[in-house]
C-alpha cells in the first residue's frame, strides 16, 4: 500500500474515531476499499454532522510523534515537493481542524522585500472565493519564514491518463474548460495574476470539481523583478510576449490556459521544443501550432475557441467573460435549468445525509464549547457550498441568487425528506432561519423560527442549544429590520432566561448582550451603550490566542459608540486597534476586515483626516463589490460614503459621478438593496445635486426621503433627524426662513430628545435653528444659541473641526447682519486661516469664509 493510501485510510480512522465510532472495521477491509474515497466521504459526513450540532470524541489532530515541527498553529507533518523559492509542506491547521498544505517560502537576505511582495500578495489570494481556485486560508511569519496555508487537494492533475477517456464526452470538456476559465475571472477579478497555468497545476479533487492550484508562481513572480520575467512559469505553455521576456499579464493566462486545454485534450504540445533557445526562437520566427481541430477528434467549436485563446497578439484573445458565454452558447440545455436541476438532487442528498447523521450525534451538544462549533460551522457551510453551487460567476449576483434559490429548494423539501425526523426538520430550519436573515429575507427567516418553534411544541421536543439559536437569529432579524426596540426586548428577554444558567462568559449570552449593544449604539441610547460595554466588555482577548472574533467585535462597539458620543480621537484609536487586532488574528473573515476598514474610514473623517478617509473608501468599494457581488448593501454603502466625502472636500462632480456608479450598479442588479440603504444613498445625491446648483431637484429629493424614512424608521430615528436637519440648512440657504424655521424648531427638540441636549449633533440642530431665527429678525436669540452651540462644540471638539467652523461661519454671518460692531477687525482673518489650515485653501466652506471676510473689508 502506498504512503498515501496510509494516510487516507488513517485519516478516515481518525474522523470515525472523533464521531464516537471505533476505526477498527478499517482494519478489516483493508485492501479491498478505496482508502482515499471512504476518508472524504466520511469527512463529508463530519462536517454535516458538526454543522447541525454534533460534537467530536477526545482529542482531534495527529500524534504527537508524527509532527516534524510547528510553524504558527500549523503542525507540520511531511514535505511535499520543493522548488527554488520554497517548501510544501503537508500540515494539521488546528483552527479547522484538518489537514492543510503549507508553502514556506526561502528567505533571501539579498532580496528582504520579497517576503512582503509574498505576503501581500498570498493576502490578495486569500479574497479569492471560487469553487475551481484553491483557498487560500492564509499568510503569516513564523520563525522567521514567510508563508501561506492552502485547502491540501486529494487527487489527480489534469493530464492524468484516466481521464483521457472522459473528454470524449462534450460535456466532461466544457466542464473543464468552464471551470479553468472561472478559476482565472476569480483570480483576475482580484487584480492578480496566476503566472504559471499548465496541466499539472490543475487537479481534481475526490468531489469531481476541477481546481486551479499553485500560486506559487504568482507570487514568486512579483519577487522577481532583479531577472527575467520568465524565472516562475513554465515555458511550454507561455505566451509568446512572455517567452520574449515581456511580464506576465491576464492575457498570457488566456493563452496559458489554450496551451493547456490543446494538451489535456489532444494529448500533444502546442510548440513541442526541447530546449528554452528552441522554444524562444520559434515564438521569435512567428511560428503557431497546428489548428487544434487537425489534431483529433476534438469538437470544432472548442477547437476554435482554443485557437483564439492562442493568438500570438495579446488583444486577439477572447475574455473570460466571451469563453464563458461561448461554453454557454453551446450547452443544449441552459446553465440555468442545470444549476436548479443539480440544486434539487445536492439538496436531497444533504438531507438524506443529515437523516443518516445529525441526529444519533445531536444531544451531545450541550457539553461543547459553542465558540468552537461556531468557527467549524462556518467553515462547513463553505465547503458545502462550494459543492453545491455551480455557477461560472465568482462573486456578486449570480452567487447571491444561487444561495437564495438552494434555500427555497431546501425549505420546500424539509417537510417532505424529514417528515418522520422531526428533530432534523427543526435544525434545517434553524439553518435556513439564519441563512434567509443574511440574505435580508427576514420575513422568510421569521416563518423558518415561527414553524420551527411549533414543531418543537407539536413533537414535544426539549432542545436548549437550538432553542436558543432560534431566539438569537430572532433578534438578528428584528434588528436587520430596524426595529431596534424589539430586539432589546427579545434580548433582555433571552439573557434573563440564559444568563443564571449559562453564565457570562457563554457564547450565546456574549451574542445576546452584543445585539443588545448594537441595538442601544442604533438608537443613540448612548449611556446604556457604554454601561452595557464598561460592564460586560472591557477586557479585549489576545489576537494571537482568540478562540473566535469576539475581541474584533469590543473594538468595533468602542468606535461606534465613541463616535456617536462626539469622542472622535478616542473612536479613531479604537477603529485602528480594531484594524489591527484582525490583522494579528489567524482567522480573520474578509467581512470583518471591511467592516473594520469601513469604521476606520468614517473615524477619519470625524478627526478630519478626509484625504485618507478618501483612499480607503476608494479601496473598499470594489472589494466590496467583489466580496458581496455589486449593487448590494455593503457595495452601495461604500460607494455612498466616498461620495459623502468628496462632497465635504468641496468636490461635487466627483461624488455626483460616484453616486451615478452606484445608481448604475442598482439598476444593473434590481432587488439586492434595502430600503434603508437607499435613502442614504439618496440624501446623498440630494446633498451632491445642491452643491452643484440644482437646489430644486435636491430639495424635491430630500422630502421625498425624508417622508420614507419616517415611513421606514419613525421621526425619531437618527437618519430622519439628519434628513430634518438637511432640509432646513437648504431652505435657510434659499432666505425661506419661514419654512426653514418650521422644520429646524422641531429637529432641535427630537435631536435633544434622542441624544441629549450636549451631544454634537444636538449643538448643530441648535445652530442650524439660529440661521433660520436670524433670516426672520430675531437677531438676539439667534446669537445667544449660536454662543451657546459655539462654546460647547470647541471645548469638545477643538477649534480646527470642520462643525466648529460651520457654527462659527453661521454666527459671523450672523453679527455681520445684526451687530458687526462686535466683529474685531483680525478675527475673520484668523478664521479665514483656520478654514485654510483645515479644510485647504479651494474648499467651498474656506471660500464662504474668504467672503465673509471680504465683505467685511472697507
Amino acid at each position: 500500500m502506498s504512503s498515501r493510501e496510509d494516510r487516507a485510510g488513517d485519516r478516515a480512522r481518525r474522523i470515525i474515531e472523533r464521531l464516537g465510532g471505533s476505526g477498527e472495521s478499517l482494519n478489516e477491509s483493508a485492501g479491498s476499499i478505496d482508502a482515499a474515497r471512504v476518508a472524504d466521504r466520511l469527512h463529508q459526513i463530519e462536517q454535516l454532522f458538526l454543522l447541525h450540532g454534533g460534537e467530536r470524541n477526545g482529542e482531534t489532530g495527529p500524534d504527537p510523534d508524527e509532527v516534524l515541527f510547528e510553524w504558527g498553529h500549523l503542525q507540520v507533518l511531511e514535505q511535499l515537493g520543493q522548488g527554488s523559492f520554497g517548501e510544501v509542506f503537508r500540515a494539521y491547521d488546528r483552527t479547522l481542524d484538518r489537514n492543510v498544505a503549507l508553502k514556506l517560502l526561502k528567505t533571501d537576505h539579498d532580496r528582504p522585500f520579497q517576503s512582503r511582495l509574498f505576503l501581500h500578495e498570498a493576502r490578495q489570494l486569500a479574497l479569492v472565493r471560487h469553487r475551481n481556485v484553491l483557498a487560500v486560508h492564509g499568510a503569516a511569519v513564523h520563525d522567521g519564514r514567510p508563508g501561506l496555508w492552502t485547502d491540501l487537494i486529494d487527487g489527480e492533475t489534469a493530464h492524468d491518463d484516466r481521464y483521457r477517456a472522459s473528454f470524449d464526452r462534450l460535456e466532461a470538456v466544457l466542464d473543464l474548460v468552464e471551470s479553468l476559465a472561472g478559476a482565472l475571472q476569480a483570480v483576475h477579478s482580484a487584480g492578480l495574476v496566476h503566472g504559471d497555468v499548465k496541466p499539472s497545476n490543475i487537479m481534481r479533487d475526490a468531489s469531481g470539481t476541477w481546481i486551479l492550484m499553485d500560486f506559487g508562481a504568482s507570487l514568486d513572480q512579483r519577487g522577481a523583478h532583479g531577472g527575467s520575467h520568465l524565472t516562475s512559469g513554465t515555458p511550454l505553455y507561455m505566451a509568446p510576449e512572455v517567452v520574449l521576456d515581456h511580464a506576465p499579464s491576464s492575457r498570457s493566462d488566456l493563452y496559458a490556459m489554450g496551451a493547456t486545454l490543446y494538451h489535456v485534450l489532444t494529448g500533444k504540445l502546442p510548440l513541442p521544443a526541447e530546449h528554452w533557445s528552441e522554444l524562444a526562437e520559434k515564438h521569435r520566427a512567428g511560428e503557431r501550432p497546428l489548428p487544434a481541430a487537425s489534431t483529433g477528434t476534438l469538437d470544432r467549436r472548442i477547437a476554435g475557441l482554443i485557437d483564439r485563446l492562442m493568438a500570438r497578439e495579446p488583444d486577439q484573445r477572447p475574455t473570460l467573460h466571451e469563453v464563458l458565454n461561448e461554453v454557454q452558447a453551446i450547452r443544449e440545455t441552459p446553465q440555468r435549468r442545470f444549476r436548479i436541476i443539480a440544486l434539487g438532487s445536492i439538496a436531497g442528498a444533504l438531507f438524506i445525509g443529515l437523516t443518516l447523521t445529525s441526529i444519533g450525534f445531536y444531544r451531545a451538544n450541550e457539553a461543547r464549547q459553542v465558540a468552537e462549533r461556531e468557527q467549524r460551522k462556518t467553515f462547513a457551510v463553505n465547503e458545502f457550498l462550494q459543492h453545491v453551487l455551480f455557477s461560472p460567476a465568482s462573486s456578486g449576483r449570480g452567487r447571491d441568487l444561487t444561495v437564495e434559490d438552494m434555500l427555497r429548494e431546501a425549505a420546500l423539501n424539509v417537510e417532505r425528506i424529514l417528515a418522520d425526523q422531526p428533530e432534523a426538520r427543526i435544525i434545517v430550519r434553524r439553518v435556513l432561519a439564519s441563512s434567509y436573515n443574511t440574505l435580508h429575507l427576514t420575513d422568510l427567516g421569521q416563518d423558518q423560527i415561527r414553524i420551527a418553534r411549533a414543531e418543537l411544541q407539536e413533537e414535544g421536543l426539549r432542545l436548549p442549544s437550538i432553542e436558543r439559536k432560534l431566539a438569537l437569529v430572532e433578534i438578528l432579524i428584528a434588528m436587520n429590520e430596524q426595529r431596534y426596540e424589539d430586539a432589546i426586548s427579545l434580548a433582555e428577554q433571552f439573557l434573563a432566561r440564559q444568563s443564571d444558567e449559562l453564565g457570562d462568559d457563554h457564547v450565546d449570552v456574549r451574542f445576546a448582550r452584543t445585539y443588545q449593544l448594537d441595538s442601544y449604539n442604533a438608537l443613540g441610547r448612548l449611556a446604556d451603550a457604554e454601561a452595557l460595554l464598561d460592564e460586560h466588555f472591557s477586557e479585549v482577548p489576545v489576537p494571537e490566542t482568540a478562540e473566535n472574533n469576539a475581541g474584533f467585535n469590543i473594538l468595533r462597539n468602542r468606535t461606534n459608540l465613541y463616535r456617536a458620543q462626539g469622542r472622535f480621537e478616542e473612536a479613531l484609536q479604537a477603529a485602528e486597534e480594531a484594524v489591527d487586532w484582525l490583522e494579528r488574528f489567524p482567522r480573520a473573515a474578509q467581512n470583518d476586515r471591511n467592516d473594520a476598514l469601513t469604521n476606520l474610514a468614517i473615524s477619519l473623517v470625524r478627526v478630519n483626516e478626509m484625504n485618507r478617509a478618501v483612499e480607503v473608501f476608494a479601496a473598499l468599494a470594489p472589494l466590496q463589490a467583489r466580496i458581496y457581488g455589486p449593487g448590494t448593501n455593503e457595495h452601495i454603502a461604500a460607494l455612498s460614503n466616498l461620495a459623502a466625502i468628496q462632497n465635504d472636500l468641496g468636490r461635487p462632480e466627483d461624488a455626483r459621478s460616484t453616486l451615478q456608479e452606484a445608481l448604475d450598479a442598482i439598476e444593473a442588479h434590481p432587488g439586492l438593496l434595502s430600503e434603508q440603504q437607499r435613502l442614504i444613498l439618496m440624501i446623498n445625491l440630494a446633498n451632491a445635486l445642491n452643491a452643484t446648483g440644482e437646489q430644486a431637484r435636491g430639495e424635491a429629493i430630500l422630502r421625498q426621503t425624508l417622508e420614507g424614512s419616517i415611513d421606514l424608521n419613525g421621526p425619531e430615528s437618527r437618519l430622519t433627524i439628519s434628513l430634518e436637519y438637511n432640509l432646513a440648512e437648504l431652505l435657510s440657504q434659499q432666505g425661506r426662513f419661514d419654512e426653514a424655521r418650521a422644520v429646524a424648531e422641531p429637529n432641535f427638540e427630537r435631536t435633544a430628545n434622542a441624544f441629549g441636549a450636549g451631544h454634537y449633533l444636538t449643538l448643530l440642530a441648535k445652530d442650524n435653528l439660529a440661521v433660520a431665527l436670524a433670516g426672520l429678525g430675531r437677531s438676539n436669540q439667534a446669537l445667544t444659541m449660536h454662543d451657546e452651540a459655539l462654546a460647547a462644540m470647541t471645548d469638545q471638539l477643538g477649534t480646527e473641526h470642520p462643525y466648529v467652523l460651520v457654527v462659527e461661519r453661521n454666527r459671523m454671518k450672523t453679527l455681520q447682519g445684526f451687530a458687526p460692531e462686535r466683529i474685531q477687525t483680525d478675527t475673520l482673518e484668523k478664521l479665514v486661516l483656520r478654514h485654510e489650515d483645515a479644510l485647504g485653501a479651494d474648499h467651498p466652506d474656506t471660500l464662504e469664509a474668504r467672503a465673509l471676510q471680504e465683505k467685511a473689508t472697507p
